[in-house]
């Protein structure tokens, strides 16, 4: 018989001592660096958006939020043996455009922070219930962050105007179509948030596609202490525009298969494996 490979959701509890304090010491340096960062940044950062005014301000709270994301995504995890980068592709493409809108394939809690870390000069789209959130709630004030609402059609809106004008500005956005954490290895059915934003703007969208061998802080407590180190590659692909005559829901759907197929290429094992 054939061996049944594993989904995301398929793992369990690994309660081995070494496992669990690694995973441990890597989220408590993350909370407690997180609350500090929050803390003194909200104290820094007040007097120099005063000063600078908003739209100056960012010059300086952007490369902190990337500093941030890259301390604990690319040095701190990987360090203690959590994760690490197998296959990083398609790099050049990520200054292909002045201003670009990002999209990624969404599995972890950690694909945020990680992709900002690549991307400078990037706010992020994030779901409107994080706005009640403290730590969310700075990120919103202080950084390129946009809070969208998908229950109130005025909040939606207000999320489209709100993201227009960072891109005007020549800003670039991280969105997550899926809305949510997949919870297996297919991705779910793309939001229009940012198919719509590239209507809007004439702006190309630019695939990421983010692809680990096993679970790490998905949907499954269990994808949090993972018994081995996790693989990650990373695929940026050719930005993708609206074909003449497409709707917005057409367009999602043809960039989600074009994505997904990339990820179906990625599951299957190396010849070498």
């Amino acid at each position: 018989m054939g061996h049944k490979r594993k989904t995301h959701a398929e793992t369990t509890i690994p309660w081995y001592p070494h496992i669990v304090a690694r995973s441990l010491l890597a989220y408590s340096f993350y909370v407690v660096s997180a609350a500090l960062f929050v803390t003194l940044g909200a104290l820094l950062l007040t007097p120099i958006m005063l000063v600078l005014g908003q739209k100056r301000g960012h010059r300086v709270t952007g490369p902190l939020l990337q500093g941030f994301a890259f301390v604990h995504t690319r040095l701190l995890m990987p360090g203690l043996g959590l994760y690490r980068f197998r296959e990083i592709a398609g790099r050049a493409y990520l200054k292909a455009q002045p201003v670009s809108i990002y999209i990624a394939n969404h599995r972890g809690r950690v694909d945020a922070p990680l992709l900002l870390s690549f991307l400078p000069n990037t706010g992020a789209v994030i779901k409107g219930k994080y706005a009640r959130v403290p730590l969310y709630a700075t990120l919103i004030k202080y950084f390129d962050f946009v809070c969208v609402d998908t229950t109130s059609l005025r909040g939606l809106q207000a999320a489209l105007e709100r993201a227009r004008a960072l891109l005007a500005q020549g800003r670039n956005l991280l969105i997550f179509p899926e809305g949510a954490r997949s919870p297996g290895t297919r991705a779910l059915a793309f939001g229009s948030f940012a198919f719509q934003l590239a209507a809007d703007t004439g702006l190309p969208v630019t695939p990421i596609v983010l692809h680990n061998d096993s679970p790490f802080t998905a949907r499954r407590l269990a994808s949090y202490l993972p018994l081995h180190t996790v693989n990650y590659t990373l695929h940026v692909l050719a930005p993708v525009s609206a074909q003449p005559g497409e709707s917005t829901a057409q367009f999602a759907e043809r960039v989600r298969e074009l994505m997904q197929r990339e990820l179906d290429g990625l599951d299957q094992p190396s010849p070498a494996a």
